[in-house]
């Protein structure tokens, strides 16, 4: 997924990271690794299905997998 890096917030442990897509949609990643992303640098992020949490966006609510 290209996604365009909006803002990066080291959070201790983690790095927390809002991207934009071409679309115009904000993902939020965290990251347990250190990455040398920029503000306006376009990235590509991969999904892991296993350790990935997803969440609606109006209501926060978490969206659980189908069985």
């Amino acid at each position: 997924i290209p996604v365009t890096v909006v803002v990066i917030e080291p959070t201790g442990s983690e790095v927390q990271i809002i991207e934009r897509t071409a679309g115009g949609e904000d993902i939020v990643a965290n990251f347990r690794e250190r990455h040398s992303f920029a503000p306006g640098e376009t990235i590509r992020l991969s999904v892991e299905p296993g350790p990935i949490h997803l969440f609606h966006g109006e209501t926060g609510q978490r969206i659980e997998a189908a069985p």
